[in-house]
């Protein structure tokens, strides 16, 4: 699926540079797979005029730790958290894991009864997870 997304992408910046062959220019900056019930894919990046190439590396996309240009996917490790539990999380993080022992170094996130294991990946993606309300009309 990946390969046929970018194919698409090139064959229409191919149409739309017309003789002026590299006139608009695609760079991917993503490419993540989640799984849930179903895999899920989402590709993304930047679709440029070349006169603007040289101020791409200085974006720093590169310094995200999500960043992925190429056919290798980041994958996303989703936590099976409850709302309550995601909160509780969202008001102790960011927590700085200890890099000799792994484990958690804030003493909020080390009193929610959460797997570490799953309070690792929801600390990975947190800051882009999506936020849901429910509300009474």
């Amino acid at each position: 699926i990946h390969e046929m997304i970018v194919r698409q992408i090139s064959a229409t910046l191919i149409n739309r540079n017309g003789a002026h062959k590299d006139l608009i220019e695609y760079k991917q900056l993503f490419n993540f797979v989640y799984k849930d019930n179903a895999t899920i894919l989402t590709i993304g990046g930047l679709i440029f005029d070349k006169s603007i190439k040289n101020i791409i590396p200085k974006m720093a996309f590169n310094e995200l730790p999500f960043i992925q240009e190429g056919l290798e996917s980041y994958k996303i490790q989703s936590p099976n958290l409850t709302l309550r539990e995601i909160k509780a999380l969202d008001k102790a993080l960011p927590d700085y894991i200890n890099q000799n022992n792994g484990k958690l170094t804030n003493k909020k996130l080390q009193k929610i009864p959460v797997i570490p294991s799953d309070i690792k990946n929801y600390s990975k993606v947190y800051r882009y997870y999506p936020n849901f309300t429910e509300s009474n009309l």
